[in-house]
């Protein structure tokens, strides 16, 4: 009866692990698959980016803490047929910044107005293992999964500054 019992805890406690470590691990691949597949929210579609164009309020769910001084662009890319070409704007003194993150949602490179100035630029994102020509480009970001998140922000100082904002936005290009 005894060894029955302790059988049965030894098996219900391997169970609970690695039905927690399953879910620990699958969360940010979900969480990514649900984004790639749209933005919630007041998003525009452009070219394969989805645009922010409004200021948004607590209400706004679609990241988990939203800025209310930025606008966001994402696109969801598939480097499976070989490298891409990120064009970044000239941004001036305007803080932005560029986050790469893979499916497990974690952040492998980064361009922002800190690191890389207001002067715009390319960057090639290679997809892993790559050894073909690499593309014309300012810098060369290397992905460790061909399918990648690039989640760009924007500073905007308030409703008069959206105009501006939008012209940044539709100067991104990902080819």
């Amino acid at each position: 009866m005894i060894r029955t019992l302790l059988t049965f805890i030894a098996i219900f406690l391997v169970v609970s692990v690695g039905s927690a470590a399953w879910h620990i691990y699958s969360i940010p691949r979900v969480e990514f698959d649900r984004l790639e597949t749209g933005f919630q929210g007041d998003f525009e579609e452009a070219g394969g980016w989805s645009h922010g164009r409004n200021l948004v309020d607590h209400t706004f769910s679609a990241v988990v803490r939203p800025n209310n001084d930025t606008l966001y662009s994402s696109n969801f890319i598939n480097l499976a047929d070989g490298p891409m070409v990120l064009s970044v704007p000239e941004t001036g003194e305007r803080y932005y910044s560029v986050q790469f993150l893979d499916p497990m949602t974690e952040v492998y490179a980064v361009i922002s107005r800190r690191t890389h100035g207001g002067g715009g630029g390319t960057y090639a994102i290679l997809p892993p293992g790559y050894s073909g020509d690499v593309p014309d480009a300012d810098e060369i970001i290397h992905a460790p999964d061909n399918r990648a998140w690039v989640l760009v922000r924007f500073l905007i100082d308030g409703e008069h500054d959206l105009a501006a904002v939008h012209a940044l936005q539709d100067q991104l290009s990902l080819d």
